[in-house]
């Protein structure tokens, strides 16, 4: 009985914030991103595009003396992107705790099983993103190391 009104009472206050601040947190993520670099990027010619985000992704320094400025800009307009979602990210994580809590003491298998799903992919794709943000910074750090830059 008590863990459905503290379930229902943190489900309903987290709504009520992600709803009021979710327009605010796209919003920052849009207005404070490097729109001269996005439209660089886009204008530059695919196989370079997809060297720098190659070059991104394993961790190792662009070749070009060029694409320095894009590479780091990039690096920049990434950690912009994340910091605006966190707070989202973080405000998911009661709602998520709460129907746990419901499902467990309810005992109800297919929140279970769906919610685990959630949690494993949840735990999955922050490993990934973790390891592709350390080859990003690898990459940044050996292209600084290279360009002197």
């Amino acid at each position: 009985m008590v863990v459905d009104i503290v379930a229902g009472a943190v489900i309903a206050l987290d709504t009520v914030v992600m709803s009021l601040l979710a327009p605010r947190l796209l919003r920052k993520m849009r207005e404070g991103g490097d729109n001269e670099w996005r439209e660089n990027f886009r204008a530059l010619e695919p196989a370079r595009r997809k060297a720098i985000t190659l070059a991104m992704r394993r961790g190792t320094p662009v070749t070009d003396p060029g694409d320095v400025d894009l590479l780091l800009r990039a690096d920049a307009q990434l950690d912009h992107v994340r910091r605006a979602m966190r707070p989202f990210e973080l405000m998911t994580l009661p709602i998520a705790a709460a129907a746990l809590a419901f499902a467990v003491e309810h005992h109800v298998r297919f929140m279970l099983v769906i919610l685990g799903a959630g949690f494993l992919f949840w735990a999955l794709t922050g490993v990934g993103a973790w390891r592709q943000q350390r080859r990003r910074k690898q990459s940044v750090a050996a292209t600084r190391q290279l360009h002197g830059a």
